[in-house]
């Protein structure tokens, strides 16, 4: 099963569950004093439109229906339950505006409780029924790539079933083609700097597989792209250039505001580590170092040293780093 379908539905069941959960909390589950319960019956499927699409987007800003390994069996109920409370405030300002009354707190709290159970239940329905349909990936790359991506997908899924081929460099456009016929992949990974000039694309698209290329993949399913696989040509597409100096300018003062009274707040706990570096290793307590900023800008780093004094001139910096603890 193609895994961008997977993501098609959680959208669909989250919009269903969070439109069906904004309206039956307060017919069946709230007094009749509920704002909610007061209001006629058109306005009520419009806050609930309200909800459903302020937990879509929401949901999709935060990422609570991806799969997300490092929170564990709590991510399943925390994304979804953080996004249903961000999907409320919208709710709480349009039924603001429009009746010029709250809704209570408890029925908020149904709302987003169960909009939350709601949601994970499904999250978890499709996630169960991808990992019994999963998506057939054939990587047309070299051994190292393979096992590099294999090993990182199958850390927190198991969406993927890969299909074993020959080398990279033994398959032909005719091979790769007749293969994605007979064995049904649904997936195509190529690298387009070795790939793209020797296989029939189109062809193999007409057999109905969905034909990607290495970063691509890497981007959409790992959201992260490794150093060793960047290269010029994908760099071009980043655009870096400031588009709106006003707002540039407007960040670059909030940064240096939040900056300053962070500092404020943080500078007993840094004096005690000052105190702490300088009766351990002596001075200076500050380490400073030219760093490589945005553009390719230097800037110098300052922070509290972490390794012994110069460790850095003696080249060899895990002896240093073992001195400081």
């Amino acid at each position: 099963m193609d895994s961008n379908l997977g993501k098609s539905c959680k959208l669909i069941l989250d919009l269903i569950i969070a439109f069906a959960i904004s309206i039956a909390v307060p017919v069946f589950f709230s007094p009749e004093s509920e704002t909610l319960s007061l209001v006629s019956q058109e306005r009520l499927f419009l806050y609930a439109l309200v909800f459903s699409l302020s937990y879509l987007f929401f949901g999709e800003v935060i990422g609570s229906r991806e799969r997300n390994p490092q929170f564990g069996i709590a991510g399943i109920f925390l994304l979804p339950g953080i996004s249903s409370f961000f999907a409320v405030l919208p709710l709480l300002l349009s039924v603001w505006v429009v009746e010029y009354s709250f809704i209570g707190r408890f029925a908020v709290g149904k709302i987003i409780i169960c909009n939350a159970l709601g949601s994970s239940l499904s999250l978890f329905c499709v996630n169960l029924f991808l990992s019994t349909h999963p998506t057939k990936c054939l990587l047309l790359l070299s051994s190292r790539r393979k096992k590099t991506i294999i090993d990182n997908i199958e850390k927190g899924s198991n969406i993927f079933r890969w299909v074993s081929t020959e080398e990279e460099s033994d398959m032909t456009n005719s091979n790769v083609q007749k293969l994605c016929e007979d064995q049904k992949i649904d997936l195509l990974v190529i690298d387009e700097s070795k790939s793209q000039n020797s296989l029939d694309i189109v062809g193999i698209l007409s057999k109905g597989t969905q034909v990607i290329g290495l970063l691509e993949f890497w981007q959409r399913y790992l959201g992260c792209v490794p150093p060793s696989e960047l290269n010029q040509a994908w760099l071009a597409k980043l655009d870096l250039r400031i588009r709106n100096p006003v707002a540039h300018k407007l960040k670059r003062a909030f940064d240096i505001l939040f900056a300053s009274v962070a500092l404020v707040f943080c500078l007993p706990l840094m004096l005690l580590c000052f105190i702490g570096v300088t009766l351990e290793s002596g001075f200076p307590f500050i380490f400073s170092q030219n760093r490589t900023g945005y553009l390719g800008n230097t800037f110098i780093l300052h922070k509290i040293r972490t390794m012994c004094s110069d460790a850095e001139k003696d080249g060899d910096l895990s002896r240093g780093t073992q001195q400081s603890g």
